[in-house]
């Protein structure tokens, strides 16, 4: 290759990663869409790496249950399920793959996203949970997510399922949870924030 023509390979370098930009990624962003399955259920089969580790939760669907290191919240929820009278199992969800439970939830700029819950309840009531649990700023970001799950929880009651939860923190010795869909998280008025009793 002579050097009077590197400059029209890197030209046409240059156009032809401009057009796959144009005609490939813009339209894989624009035909990006999100499915809601009809029935989810627990997985029967979950693999896990060398960071998960054996623990020993009576009440976890999984037998046997192994966990990776888990956020003082999700810690602090699983101590609240294992002790708890009312609850018979729970789920703690994964993410980002098809079997794991998610709530589709729209951003500020109006494109979905799937939103995987950490957990999933059953109560001796027959009632079902889902809580995912959050601090601090974590709890002041999740608005949107907390929209998509209070219209989810709404659509399955409308249907005359029996499911509740919501976004959930632990402050000042307690658990809260907000199934609001105009959610507010402020840290010193939680007047919208119901006491968790499970």
């Amino acid at each position: 290759m002579g050097k009077e023509n590197v400059q029209a390979f890197i030209d046409t370098i240059n156009l032809a990663k401009e057009k796959y930009q144009q005609e490939v990624v813009k339209q894989l962003s624009e035909k990006r869409e999100l499915q809601e399955t009809a029935k989810w259920e627990v997985p029967v089969v979950i693999t896990y790496n060398s960071r998960y580790f054996k623990d020993n939760k009576s009440k976890s669907i999984l037998k046997p249950y192994y966990a990776k290191k888990a956020s003082e919240p999700e810690t602090l929820f699983l101590e609240q399920l294992e002790a708890s009278d009312k609850v018979k199992w729970w789920f703690k969800n994964g993410e980002s793959e098809i079997k794991y439970f998610s709530v589709l939830y729209q951003d500020g700029n109006g494109i979905e996203h799937a939103f995987y819950v950490d957990f999933i309840v059953q109560f001796t009531d027959g009632t079902i949970g889902l809580f995912d649990t959050k601090k601090g700023i974590t709890a002041e970001g999740a608005d949107m997510r907390a929209k998509g799950l209070a219209v989810y929880i709404k659509g399955l009651n409308k249907k005359g399922r029996k499911v509740w939860g919501g976004i959930s923190i632990y402050i000042n010795g307690s658990w809260r949870y907000n199934d609001e869909e105009n959610y507010v998280y402020n840290e010193k008025d939680l007047s919208n924030w119901k006491f968790l009793k499970i």
